[in-house]
């Protein structure tokens, strides 16, 4: 991609980096071994390039032990990982598995679970879908007492609306013994997390979203309590090498074959970016910028809707409930056209379609149509929302 271009669809990936990004990448690729399979130099930096990065997103997520995060070629592969980790536990061989869905849940999660539940492992429970909460925590309560529900999975912010759910609230509302595994690709690193407090079971991560790592990272945070589900594959892990059973112990368990230490290593470098920058501050201008977009959409009235936020939301709400992700359409007209003409006219990427998210759609009543998003990320500016508005009268002007 170009450096001019406009870019805001940070929720599908992060495209401008911090130059440390870009640094790192290239010094690793050029001098990184294979992390664990040697005892010479660049064999054993590699093994430090990971475990550096290791510590470092520990440190984000404020996580008890690094040992518990486990490195993965994506977020989609965390959330397969803990769902078949999970649902193929001796305890579930001769019943089905209850597993409950947060009503905005991304097709990583669906999919898995929709085939599973034609094998008839897995018993899918939805809840409502409630506009100003996400989900109905009274709803919720009901269903783990009357289900026997066995985990819960929550999108803990939407990559379609940038609704966010009270994570807090879910955890203490549902059974202690119940499992909780969180989507986070779209949360980090503006939500922070304190996983020595938070009593989550399972946190699957994104590196290349908010994180501005490479496409190709993620990580998933297992509880101690849950660190006996079986890992997704099996291999070769450098260690425990006269054994054909897995080690049991983590991470080497759910990391066999053969870790890209030098997408890991640069993941690490922009998180380490991150540390150092006031987040709140960050998080805070970009919503601003994001509700920007929401006072301009009252001005050409109802050619625009807006999808799972109410217009007339107060800023303190929206920087509340809201990460900065926005779905819209214009009335009448199809999505594409827009899309085009942004792009050709002011080099501006937003994204059209279902954004990989089947029950977002259903629940918002737009599976037919779609909907363009807005997401901002970490170098946008407000003149880019400026050039977007513009952009879109000037559009509709042609109409």
């Amino acid at each position: 991609m170009k450096k001019n271009i406009i870019y805001l669809d940070n929720a599908a990936t992060s495209y401008h980096k911090p130059e440390i990004y870009y640094k790192t990448f290239a010094q690793l690729n050029l001098n990184l071994g294979n992390p664990g399979r040697g005892s010479y130099k660049s064999s054993l930096e590699a093994a430090q390039s990971i475990l550096n990065s290791r510590i470092l997103i520990s440190q984000l997520l404020n996580s008890p032990d690094i040992e518990n995060l486990i490195f993965t070629p994506g977020c989609t592969y965390a959330i397969n990982t803990v769902i078949n980790g999970f649902i193929h536990q001796q305890q579930f061989r001769d019943k089905v598995a209850n597993v409950l869905v947060s009503p905005l849940e991304h097709n990583a999660v669906m999919r898995p679970l929709f085939h599973l539940e034609k094998q008839n492992k897995v018993k899918i429970h939805y809840l409502t879908y409630n506009l100003k909460t996400v989900i109905d925590f009274q709803e919720l309560a009901n269903f783990t007492q009357t289900h026997a529900i066995d985990i819960v999975f929550i999108n803990h912010v939407s990559n379609v609306t940038g609704q966010i759910i009270d994570l807090d609230l879910v955890r203490e509302t549902i059974k202690t013994s119940t499992a909780l595994a969180v989507d986070a690709a779209q949360s980090l690193p503006y939500y922070r997390y304190d996983l020595k407090q938070q009593n989550l079971s399972f946190l699957m991560i994104a590196g290349h979203k908010g994180l501005m790592g490479p496409i190709g990272t993620g990580v998933i945070y297992i509880n101690d309590e849950w660190q006996n589900i079986d890992p997704l594959i099996f291999g070769g892990t450098g260690s425990y090498s006269d054994n054909l059973a897995m080690p049991n112990y983590l991470p080497d368990k759910f990391e066999a074959g053969s870790i890209n230490a030098a997408l890991i290593g640069t993941l690490g470098a922009s998180i380490n970016y991150l540390l150092q920058l006031n987040l709140p501050s960050i998080i805070s201008n970009q919503t601003k910028m994001a509700y920007n977009f929401i006072e301009w959409s009252k001005k050409i009235g109802n050619q625009i809707q807006l999808f799972g936020i109410d217009k007339n939301i107060s800023i303190t709400n929206y920087q509340k409930n809201y990460m900065p992700v926005i779905s819209f359409r214009l009335t009448g007209i199809d999505n594409s056209n827009l899309i085009s003409y942004l792009d050709e006219n002011y080099q501006i990427c937003l994204r059209s379609g279902l954004h990989c998210s089947m029950l977002t759609h259903k629940n918002l009543n737009t599976l037919n149509t779609g909907l363009i998003r807005l997401s901002l990320g970490h170098f946008n500016t407000s003149r880019d929302i400026e050039i977007l508005c513009n952009g879109i009268e000037n559009f509709l002007k042609t109409q």
